[in-house]
């Protein structure tokens, strides 16, 4: 079959995490340090509070009404901005850009507070952004004090012109009380028009030039240029599509195996097993043949013999899968089925099994022994007490050296795989695989079945490189073991 479903992202980018955080804050590095070394322009900003409304109108907003006052706050904002300001900071910093240039990165509005213009500037550099904000304000004061000194000319001419016509209309002589009446009239308006132009010259001297203070950008501060936050987050969202992508994309070309589910997706071949990966304790607790065997492993017991009935099985796996585990576990289940059950060590080089049951001592020969013609197969065959008149028997690995795989010829071995299937009813031998042991190889292919462990989280890769080596020697795959399952996976695809 060889058809697995698509890595899911998440899984993916959890997988390979740190690779994908690397990735995400080296593309953040990079643009902010592109924004700092290229893109150096800055934004500031200078706040400009207005003068409160008079009560002699010169500002033409009534003093009473705060939405006629936020008018004029969001007037002076367009002044700032006008032609006519704008114009004058350009000759002042003799500056080459266009009026709609400058308007790009001059803008001005009305505070939140309501009471202040904020004119915000967008510079080159820091400097260049400041002299143009004061360049600015200054050009917008100046335009906004010739208003108002024009506005109190006007109304102090306004107020002259009455003056001037109330005089003329007083008559040279004084005769009459009719006379005399309108003569006090025209006094008390004449002290009120006098009073009105003091208010004015008061209130125009108050108002200057219409602004009470501005607080303006420190020209020597370190600012951040303003394209930092924005590349930043660029950079963040760049990061996080790369990083994705080349997880999904390494996942996808390295997948692993996860549940007993995707074992069965890539392979050819029943899983007979799914065993939950254990503790330290649980996990030596297996290894002691004295204890009674788990669960999971006489459940897939009883799936190999669905399989293979009785003979010659050979256990092996990808590395760290548990294979010598799992050989040992069967045979302690057998055994207490009521099977007589002969266990081989031939994982020669690890000879772990045979060290796990204390028979590995040079005293003890082996399968290499047999193999080399030193001893009979019954010299070497060990009992395994399990208590209670039950056991098993072993064929330890041997005395291993150098060249002992060439004693691993096809037709002896072929031989003594007959011997063994006509004393036991099943024998289980403890091999590695292949290309980690290359003697293994008469042992896999004289076999009734293999019985391969998969470790969770193997790859795929390695799974079907193992299928294809044991059936290209002509091995016969019996079905597969999951194991060093998530608790929360077992019995997963069933």
């Amino acid at each position: 079959m060889d058809d697995q479903s698509s890595p899911r992202v998440l899984d993916s980018l959890w997988r390979y995490r740190w690779s994908s955080a690397a990735i995400v804050l080296g593309c953040v590095l990079v643009s902010v340090l592109v924004a700092l070394l290229v893109g150096s322009a800055s934004t500031v900003q200078s706040r400009v509070v207005l003068n409160p409304p008079d009560e002699t109108g010169l500002l033409g907003v009534d003093a009473s009404s705060e939405s006629a006052f936020s008018r004029y706050v969001n007037q002076q904002a367009l002044l700032m901005t006008s032609d006519g300001v704008l114009g004058v900071a350009r000759e002042e910093l003799a500056d080459r850009r266009s009026l709609r240039e400058l308007r790009r990165v001059v803008t001005a509005r009305e505070s939140d507070t309501g009471e202040s213009v904020v004119v915000e500037v967008e510079g080159a550099s820091h400097e260049d952004a400041v002299r143009l904000a004061d360049a600015v304000v200054a050009a917008y004061r100046e335009l906004s004090g010739e208003q108002l000194e024009e506005r109190v000319s006007a109304a102090l001419e306004t107020i002259a012109e009455r003056r001037d016509a109330v005089e003329e209309a007083l008559p040279d002589e004084v005769a009459g009380s009719r006379v005399e009446a309108n003569t006090t009239a025209a006094a008390q308006t004449l002290s009120e028009l006098d009073r009105q132009a003091t208010e004015i010259r008061l209130a125009g001297n108050e108002l200057g030039d219409g602004v009470a203070f501005v607080h303006a950008p420190d020209p020597g501060a370190e600012t951040m240029p303003m394209t930092v936050p924005r590349d930043g987050a660029i950079g963040l969202a760049l990061g996080v599509v790369l990083a994705t992508a080349v997880a999904w994309v390494r996942a996808d070309r390295d997948r692993r195996l996860t549940d007993q589910a995707s074992v069965a997706a890539v392979v050819e071949g029943p899983v007979l097993g799914e065993i939950e990966r254990r503790g330290p304790d649980d996990g030596r607790a297996l290894l002691d043949p004295k204890l009674q065997p788990a669960k999971a492993y006489r459940l897939t017991l009883a799936s190999v013999q669905q399989v293979v009935q009785r003979g010659v099985l050979t256990v092996t796996g990808l590395p760290d899968s548990g294979s010598t585990t799992t050989t040992m576990q069967l045979a302690n289940a057998a055994a207490r089925a009521g099977l007589r059950v002969l266990v081989v060590d031939a994982a020669l080089r690890s000879r772990d099994l045979s060290a796990t049951l204390r028979l590995d001592g040079i005293e003890h020969g082996g399968l290499t022994d047999v193999a080399a013609g030193l001893t009979d197969v019954r010299e070497v065959v060990r009992p395994v007490n399990l208590g209670y008149g039950i056991g098993y028997w072993v064929i330890p690995a041997g005395h291993y050296a150098e060249g002992a795989s060439e004693f691993f010829r096809a037709g002896q071995l072929r031989a003594l795989a007959e011997r063994l299937r006509s004393g036991y009813d099943m024998v289980l031998v403890d091999t590695s695989a292949p290309d980690v042991a290359p003697e293994s190889t008469p042992l896999l292919r004289e076999a009734d079945g293999v019985v391969i462990t998969v470790r969770h989280g193997s790859s795929t890769d390695e799974l079907l490189r193992l299928r294809d080596q044991i059936q290209m020697i002509g091995g016969s795959i019996a079905g597969y073991v999951f194991t060093f399952a998530n608790p929360s996976q077992r019995h997963g695809g069933r």
